[in-house]
């Protein structure tokens, strides 16, 4: 714990945020901002699993950027096959139980679903470390983050959700006795995409080397981790959608998940043949909301096509069934895995139009609700 001598005056909070990759992070950059501009928080930023990982771009490079107290958790994640995940669990488990021990803490501040950060959480239990969550209670049906996300959340003490229907589905998993710690504030990541000084086409241009004035397809695509090794046969059937396409590909590179190292090598090597293509294993928060505004329709089944992309107005073309079930906008368009149907969606997204800016998300302003909540819990209101 923290000391402050001075009288009249609480001791600030010591706060750790889990972050385990650049998806994560990019969300909650508002959410620290806030933290470490409120004298009430002492914040430190635990950066684990794919943020050490060279082959994922060092996004921890990032964090120290922006200026927050990093401390790296080791967890070395040497492979992606599902003996190799399930082993990965308890390897951050142990890591993470040296840094409970080792570092005083009073609250952990986790988001999301992936396997780390369940692991992650989940060595605090015996720590008795209260744990606030961001986006529980939402569904994606085509990969096993949701068995961890709402694990997750039946180990977390405060819950941040981004719509009623999925606070109402945390309530369900906490029981009566704890609703009142479920709190719609939205997703936090519309307030890192409005509140981020985006790119100029050109400034793209000058820092990445893509010309965003083309027509542009922006790719991102995640194995369907509940299908295993069967799910490469989607990434066959979208390389050959890419094939077909007329516009240039932008593509960002998958997540540390099972298979994702073969989705990886698929997925570039396809690129590499195609010409009229770039992939990047990071182009940062900024970099890839830029890419977002000047993009024509985004493609694949990352959730910031799900969230994000109708803040900007952009048309989505979601494939598969990774995302499946989770709220979204009419700019979102699914379709199955196949290359005619991809095809014939992106063709009714190019389609479609102007589009509405509404967002069933939020409106930008997730991290203010949530530090309000967190200064009543302060205050030792009935928050806890």
């Amino acid at each position: 714990m923290c000391s402050n001598d001075q009288p009249g005056r609480r001791k600030p909070i010591r706060v750790a945020v889990l972050t385990s990759g650049r998806a994560d992070y990019s969300i909650l950059t508002p959410v620290l901002r806030a933290l470490q501009a409120h004298h009430h928080f002492d914040l430190l930023v635990a950066a684990f699993g794919m943020h050490l990982m060279p082959e994922h771009g060092n996004s921890i490079e990032a964090i120290y950027a922006d200026g927050f107290s990093v401390r790296r958790v080791e967890a070395p994640l040497p492979g992606d096959s599902a003996r190799e995940v399930a082993e990965n669990l308890g390897r951050t488990v142990a890591a993470f139980a040296t840094f409970y021990e080792s570092e005083p803490l009073d609250m952990l501040i986790a988001l999301g679903d992936r396997y780390e950060m369940f692991a992650a959480v989940a060595a605090s239990v015996p720590f008795n470390l209260p744990v606030a969550h961001f986006h529980g209670g939402e569904e994606t049906g085509g990969a096993i983050d949701e068995v961890f996300r709402h694990a997750v959340t039946s180990m977390s003490d405060l819950h941040f959700t981004t719509h009623p229907a999925y606070a109402e589905r945390v309530r369900a998993i906490v029981g009566p006795k704890r609703a009142d710690r479920v709190h719609v504030v939205g997703a936090p990541g519309l307030d890192a995409l409005t509140g981020e000084d985006l790119l100029d086409q050109a400034a793209f241009l000058q820092r990445f080397g893509v010309d965003m004035s083309r027509p542009t397809a922006l790719v991102t695509y995640h194995p369907e981790t509940r299908r295993g090794e069967a799910g490469l046969s989607d990434v066959r059937e979208l390389i050959a959608a890419l094939d077909a396409l007329e516009e240039q590909v932008l593509l960002t590179l998958p997540n540390a998940d099972a298979y994702g190292e073969s989705t990886r090598k698929m997925l570039t090597g396809a690129l590499d043949r195609r010409g009229n293509a770039a992939w990047f294993d990071l182009l940062g928060r900024q970099g890839y909301y830029s890419a977002m505004k000047h993009c024509a329709y985004l493609l694949g089944n990352s959730s910031s096509g799900i969230i994000e992309a109708a803040s900007l107005g952009k048309p989505v073309v979601d494939i598969g069934e990774r995302q499946a079930g989770r709220l979204h906008g009419g700019n979102v368009l699914h379709c199955p895995a196949e290359r005619g149907a991809i095809l014939a969606a992106v063709k009714r997204a190019k389609a479609m139009g102007p589009l509405s800016c509404d967002n069933v998300y939020g409106d930008g302003r997730a991290a203010e609700r949530a530090i309000a909540v967190l200064e009543r819990w302060l205050a030792q209101e009935t928050v806890l």
